[in-house]
């Protein structure tokens, strides 16, 4: 059993090390399943896979579901490119060895002028709006290892055109091989779309694996480190690296990278924890003055 756990962990770990060497482009589909949620991932140039532990899990790897200490509740406001902006709530309940979620996720924008043809001024506006909501289940197997899937109704709507269609997540995440360690992996958005019109959106299918390390020191500060690796099924692969410092144990300093999306590599943010309630907040500006992305998530422990 131990050499099992020694080859999945040095597998994982070749795996991330090798794509965060990558560059990739960026998805087509249902893109708005690509947005990564949550001020803490978003902080950590979004390398979560192994790391999440909370509601966000439900989004990012539902193993982590079951990594949970507590049950829970959050709601994240996203300020996207230009005039999208989104929402994503969840919530997790944790009972024994297993845990469920539910959690919904939109994306929307309005004002998209619409022409006919060439035209200086357009015939009106439209908006597009994109949801899903999904429903969780993960179990913790023991010895450190756990679980889980997501189901997914997804709607998608352009104008007067719309799309629906349902998707799955599964993931995997290991503790304790080592102190300090999580190794996590996720296979997100495998499903199916009905025609816009007259195409089937393609679903943005995509492997990350993962590895995050806590250095927890007698005195402060603690840090974490983490990195993610990406293999989308539609382009090349992506890497995420992030670190959090918490001098205090209230207070999270955190910064990140991402390589292989020609959009965005910088990021950064900070978390506050107050009893059982969290605040977590990250920026990522975009490149070619296309603007700035904000997230900024509330939480709370039951």
């Amino acid at each position: 059993m131990k050499k099992a756990k020694f080859v999945f962990v040095i597998v994982l770990l070749i795996t991330s090390a090798f794509y965060t060497l990558c560059l990739a482009d960026a998805p087509q589909g249902v893109t708005f399943l690509t947005i990564g949620v949550g001020g803490k991932a978003a902080g950590m140039g979004e390398a979560a896979v192994a790391m999440a532990d909370d509601p966000m899990a439900a989004y990012w790897n539902p193993a982590g579901l079951a990594a949970a200490k507590t049950s829970g509740a959050v709601f994240m406001f996203n300020r996207w490119i230009q005039d999208v902006s989104g929402q994503f709530a969840a919530g997790n309940y944790r009972r024994g060895r297993s845990a469920l979620a539910i959690h919904y996720l939109g994306m929307n924008v309005d004002g998209i002028e619409r022409r006919t043809g060439p035209s200086a001024n357009p015939t009106g506006t439209f908006g597009a709006h994109d949801i899903a909501i999904g429903a969780s289940y993960a179990r913790d197997m023991g010895k450190g290892l756990q679980m889980g899937m997501t189901l997914k109704l997804l709607w998608e709507s352009i104008h007067v055109e719309t799309s629906r269609g349902w998707a799955a997540d599964v993931g995997i995440q290991h503790h304790g091989l080592m102190p300090g360690l999580s190794l996590g992996a996720a296979l997100r958005n495998l499903g199916k779309m009905t025609a816009l019109k007259n195409e089937e959106p393609s679903l943005p299918t995509r492997l990350r694996v993962g590895a995050a390390y806590k250095i927890i020191q007698i005195s402060r500060p603690e840090i974490l480190v983490a990195v993610d690796g990406e293999i989308p099924v539609d382009g090349d692969p992506n890497g995420h690296f992030g670190l959090e410092i918490r001098p205090v144990k209230p207070l999270a300093l955190r910064a990140g990278y991402i390589a292989g999306i020609e959009s965005r590599n910088l990021t950064a943010g900070f978390g506050l924890d107050w009893s059982k309630f969290h605040l977590n907040y990250g920026y990522a500006p975009f490149i070619e003055d296309l603007g700035e992305g904000h997230r900024i998530a509330l939480g709370m422990d039951f």
